[in-house]
């Protein structure tokens, strides 16, 4: 793919490389989520985030919980797209008193495939354990406290700057 700027995209606000250090770094984003085949399995890809308009990534950032505004112009009000709708996170109660909570991989009347925050795949039986849907983000709220407005800004700009995957790193 090629580099953002050669897109015509607008440059992003903060330090994109000071973003980048932080993705991989401090705020432990990459622990998730991916980019460009690098980083986490539980949370999104974000490989083309920034498809997103800037306050809608500081949002997913400092509020996981709460969904998109709908995007104006949007076919049926919009929903800022994929992330749009309310978080899903399963629980899933197991007989021996074990909790699993983690996003949905798939999903039927008799199975469940969860990855946990760890990055590990549950396979569960239905018959065997209770599971439930809480509408909430596994992703932590506290991001607000944890960086800085400065800090979020830099994360924001390295995310704006995902354009979609590098085909060269598959």
């Amino acid at each position: 793919a090629a580099p953002a700027a050669a897109r015509g995209a607008i440059a992003p606000e903060g330090n994109v490389a000071a973003g980048e250090a932080l993705f991989y770094g401090k705020a432990g984003c990459a622990s998730c989520h991916e980019i460009n085949a690098r980083g986490g399995v539980t949370g999104p890809d974000l490989s083309n985030a920034g498809r997103l308009a800037a306050e809608a990534i500081r949002q997913k950032i400092v509020a996981p919980n709460d969904p998109l505004p709908p995007t104006p112009g949007a076919r049926g009000g919009g929903g800022g797209g994929r992330g749009g709708g309310a978080p899903v996170t399963l629980v899933a109660k197991m007989p021996d008193g074990r909790e699993i909570r983690g996003v949905r991989r798939n999903e039927d009347m008799y199975s469940a495939q969860i990855v946990d925050a760890t990055g590990r795949l549950h396979l569960l039986n239905k018959l065997q354990a209770t599971v439930t849907v809480e509408n909430r983000s596994l992703m932590p709220n506290d991001y607000a406290t944890r960086l800085t407005p400065d800090e979020i800004t830099n994360i924001v700009g390295f995310l704006r700057m995902q354009q979609g995957r590098d085909q060269n790193t598959i």
